[in-house]
C-alpha cells in the first residue's frame, strides 16, 4: 500500500470518528432536517440544491418559481445534477455528501504534500497533515448541504497542482490547478481575482528581468493554459445568462434573486449598518441587523453611542426605518412593495452618507477594520452543533475550548508563518503566493462585502496551517540548532 492511500485511509477514519460525534449531537437536535441519519439540509439548501433540483424536473433553473435564477453560480449544482441523473433525490443528495467528505479526506493528504513541496521538510509535512486533520473548522461542513467543504477542496486542489506544475513544466498540471480553482470560484465567486493573480505570479514568480523571449513565451503559454478552464465555464455561464435573462451576468445576478429576502431596502440597510462598523448579519443576537429585521422583537433598541457621533440623525430615525421595513415584509402589494423598498433605500443611504460625510475616518478606516475582526477574529469553534457554553457537559466545554484554541493557534502562527516567509529568500516565491490566496479573501470580503461570515474564510485557512508548519519548522530549526551549540 502506498503513502498516499493509507495516510488517505487514516484520514477517512478519524473524519468519520469526528464527524460522527457532531452529526450525532446534530442529529438529536434538528433530526427533521436530515437525510438517512447523516446528511444535514443547511438553511442554504434552498440556494445550493433546490435550483438545480428545478432544473431536473423542468429544464429550467429557478429558485423563485418561473423565475430563471443566477443568484449562485453552479459549482454546487454540477456535480449534484451528474449524480442526480441516475438516482432519485435523497440518494444523490447522500452521495453528493459522501463525494465532499471523500475528497475533503483526501485534500488532507494533498495539503500536506504542499506543505512537503514548499519546504521539503517532513515535519512540516506532519504538522500540516494532522492539523488538517483534526481541524473541524473545516470539515464541519463536510456532512452538510452547502458549498464550504467542496470549496476548501477545490483551493487545495488548485494550490497542489499549480505547485507541481512549477516544478515538473507539465502543461497539464497548469490545466488542471485553472480547473480546480475556477470551480473554487463557481462555488464562492469572493474567490474570483485569483483568476488575475494566480496567472500574473506565474509569469512574475521567478522575475522577468533578462530573462529570454524564449521562456517568457513559455510562461505565457502556462499562464494561458490556467486561465482557459474559467474561460470556457464563464463564456457557457454568460451565454446561459444573456438567453434566459437577458442580461450580462459573469458572476451572479445579486442579492435580489431571492426577492424579499434580500430586497434592495435590505442591502441599503446593510451597508449603513456595515458603514457604521457594526455586525450585519440578521442571524446574530443583539445585532442591529437583527432588531430591524426580526418585526417581533421590540421596537426599543440600545444603540451604540458611535453611530451618533457628529451626526444629526437619531434613534428616532432608525427606529422609523425598522417601521417602514416592517410594512414592506408584510406587504402583499406588488406596487406598494416598490414604493417602500425605494423609501427604505432612500432612507438608509441618507443616514449612511450623513455618517460618511460627519466621520470619513470611521466609515473609510475603522469599518473595513471591524469587518475584518467579524471575518477572521471568531472563534473558530462557532459552527460546531453544540449547545450554548453554560448548558454544554463538561466534555464538550473541552472540545468548544480546545478547538477554539486550535483556531486561533493556526491564526496566529499562520500568518506569522506567510509574512516570515517573504523575509526569506528561499521561501519568498512561496509566500508571495500564500500571502495572494489569503490578502484576496480577506480583503475582498472586508471592503467589498457587506457581510462576514467566519464560514467564508475557511478557503484561506488550510493557507495559514501551511503558515503554521513553517513557523513551527523554523523554531524547531533554530531551537535545535541552539542546543547542539550550547551541547
Amino acid at each position: 500500500m502506498s503513502k498516499t492511500i493509507y495516510l488517505f485511509l487514516v484520514a477517512i477514519i478519524i473524519r468519520l470518528f469526528l464527524l460522527g460525534y457532531f452529526i450525532n449531537c446534530h442529529y438529536n437536535n434538528d433530526p427533521s432536517n436530515f437525510i438517512n441519519h447523516i446528511v444535514y439540509q443547511h438553511n442554504d439548501y434552498g440556494y445550493f440544491i433546490q435550483p438545480a433540483e428545478n432544473f431536473y424536473k423542468t429544464g429550467t433553473v429557478e429558485y423563485l418559481q418561473g423565475v430563471p435564477f443566477a443568484g449562485r453560480m453552479p459549482g454546487y449544482w454540477f456535480p449534484y445534477l451528474i449524480i442526480r441523473s441516475v438516482v432519485d433525490r435523497n440518494v444523490a443528495i447522500t452521495l453528493l455528501v459522501v463525494l465532499q467528505f471523500l475528497l475533503s479526506a483526501l485534500s488532507v493528504v494533498l495539503l500536506a504534500k504542499v506543505a512537503f513541496k514548499i519546504f521539503e521538510n517532513k515535519i512540516a509535512f506532519w504538522i500540516t497533515y494532522w492539523t488538517s486533520l483534526l481541524s473541524t473548522f473545516t470539515s464541519i461542513f463536510d456532512y452538510q448541504t452547502i458549498g464550504e467543504s467542496f470549496s476548501v477542496s477545490a483551493i487545495i486542489f488548485f494550490l497542489y497542482y499549480l505547485l507541481n506544475a512549477q516544478k515538473n513544466k507539465n502543461k497539464l498540471d497548469y490545466l488542471l490547478s485553472g480547473l480546480f480553482l475556477t470551480w473554487a470560484i463557481f462555488l464562492r465567486p469572493f474567490l474570483g481575482l485569483l483568476i488575475i493573480f494566480i496567472p500574473i505570479y506565474i509569469l512574475l514568480s521567478n522575475g522577468v528581468k533578462s530573462i529570454p523571449i524564449k521562456l517568457l513565451k513559455r510562461r505565457l503559454i502556462y499562464s494561458s493554459l490556467f486561465v482557459i478552464p474559467f474561460v470556457i465555464a464563464e463564456t457557457v455561464w454568460i451565454s446561459r445568462n444573456y438567453y434566459s435573462k437577458q442580461e450580462f451576468i459573469p458572476l451572479e445576478s445579486g442579492l435580489t434573486s431571492y426577492g424579499k429576502l434580500y430586497s434592495n431596502g435590505w442591502q441599503s440597510i446593510r451597508q449603513m449598518i456595515y458603514g457604521w462598523g457594526e455586525e450585519t448579519a440578521a442571524f446574530e443576537p443583539n445585532s442591529i441587523s437583527r432588531w430591524i429585521r426580526d418585526e417581533n422583537m421590540d421596537k426599543s433598541f440600545d444603540f451604540p453611542g458611535s453611530i451618533f457621533k457628529n451626526v444629526d440623525y437619531n434613534s428616532n430615525e432608525i427606529t422609523e426605518l425598522k417601521s417602514i421595513y416592517k410594512k414592506y415584509q408584510n406587504s402583499s402589494s406588488h406596487s406598494m412593495d416598490a414604493y417602500l423598498d425605494t423609501l427604505i433605500v432612500a432612507k438608509a443611504d441618507s443616514i449612511r452618507n450623513i455618517y460618511a460625510i460627519n466621520n470619513p475616518f470611521e466609515y473609510n478606516v475603522i469599518a473595513p477594520i471591524k469587518a475584518s475582526q467579524r471575518l477572521i477574529f471568531k472563534s473558530g469553534s462557532g459552527y460546531l452543533p453544540l449547545p450554548s457554553f453554560s448548558q454544554m457537559s463538561f466534555f464538550q466545554k473541552m472540545i468548544k475550548v480546545a478547538y477554539s484554541l486550535l483556531y486561533y493557534m493556526v491564526l496566529f502562527l499562520g500568518f506569522g508563518g506567510i509574512v516570515l516567509m517573504l523575509f526569506k529568500k528561499t521561501d519568498f516565491k512561496h509566500g508571495i503566493l500564500l500571502s495572494i490566496i489569503v490578502c484576496n479573501l480577506v480583503l475582498t470580503l472586508s471592503i467589498a462585502s457587506s457581510i462576514q461570515e467566519n464560514r467564508y474564510f475557511i478557503t484561506a485557512y488550510p493557507i495559514l496551517i501551511i503558515g503554521t508548519a513553517y513557523l513551527l519548522t523554523f523554531l524547531y530549526k533554530r531551537f535545535k540548532s541552539k542546543l547542539l551549540k550550547v551541547q
